[in-house]
């Protein structure tokens, strides 16, 4: 029996072929596309914005999450650095002690606190000029709005020194009587501003500016922090909306690399089989298209 190399050649070929079609299909049907997103988080308390890479300053942390549907998607957080007062740049990594009341007062009323924080000390010295001028009218007003002042103030003392009775009936008296304070200096601030009873100097517009404790990024509290933060991270429901796009589009790409590969795997190994063939009929003296030499 005469052995036909080339009719060999063609059949490895050819199971070659199939299994590079079975392979690049597999890969495109069952591996999980890699779908990746970032967000930075500016601070301690403050929500995640999307952003396109970590800066080189910024303390980093990896972790995954579940889309909607059941999808991994890798997700990258940059914890933003910030320019310190030596001109440092530096990780946050918890909120000032006072933050943390201020945030316990906006939870508790239930509305942020974007009026200028002013004191019944402040207001002291316009109410004696008001005395001293016999204006009643703006006397009244700033002696109801101190009165209104010193209410939430004696509130407010109390909720942040037991914050641990949060949920208790006492807790939740105070916070009403609270809540109800701060509608009453609205409207004692309302009163004074219309009647332009106020001071001057309560009138420049205030910059608001949460107030943080820094470090180096490598230290072990913004080590702690990252560490903790990236544990309890979790996505948001227009966020989650994005996710999905991305996770789509990487399954598409996924599969347009695969259709690519195994175009170019099946074009590369046609070329390489036949420019073989060609080389070793050259030298064994077969004509082209033809597995044997003619009989003469």
């Amino acid at each position: 029996m005469k052995l036909n190399v080339f009719e060999g050649a063609r059949r490895i070929a050819l199971a070659l072929g199939a299994l590079w079609v079975v392979g690049c299909i597999a890969y495109a049907v069952f591996a999980e596309p890699y779908a990746a997103a970032t967000f930075a988080i500016p601070g301690p308390g403050e929500p995640p914005v999307k952003a396109e890479r970590c800066a080189d300053d910024d303390a980093t942390a990896y972790t995954t999450t579940k889309t909607s549907k059941g999808h991994s998607i890798g997700i990258s957080l940059c914890f933003t650095a910030h320019t310190a007062e030596d001109g440092r740049r530096l990780v946050p990594y918890t909120a000032a002690p006072w933050e943390d009341d201020r945030r316990t007062l906006e939870e508790v009323s239930g509305t942020p606190n974007n009026e200028r924080q002013l004191t019944p000390a402040a207001l002291h010295s316009a109410l004696f000029e008001a005395d001293a001028k016999g204006d009643t009218d703006r006397a009244r007003k700033l002696a109801k709005l101190i009165q209104a002042l010193r209410t939430g103030e004696k509130h407010a003392v109390w909720i942040v020194t037991n914050k641990e009775k949060r949920g208790s009936e006492e807790f939740e008296f105070t916070a009403r009587a609270y809540r109800e304070a701060k509608d009453d200096i609205a409207r004692a601030m309302k009163a004074a501003t219309d009647a332009k009873a106020l001071p001057l100097w309560t009138q420049a517009p205030e910059v608001k500016r949460r107030v943080w404790m820094m470090n180096e990024k490598y230290s072990g509290e913004v080590s702690k922090y990252t560490r903790e933060t990236t544990e309890r991270f979790t996505i948001g429901a227009k966020d989650m909306e994005g996710l999905e796009a991305l996770r789509s589009h990487a399954l598409f790409e996924q599969w347009k690399l695969a259709v690519q590969v195994l175009a170019g795997g099946l074009v590369f190994g046609w070329v390489l089989m036949a420019a073989t063939g060609w080389i070793v009929r050259g030298f064994m003296g077969i004509p082209r298209g033809r597995d044997s030499r003619p009989v003469t």
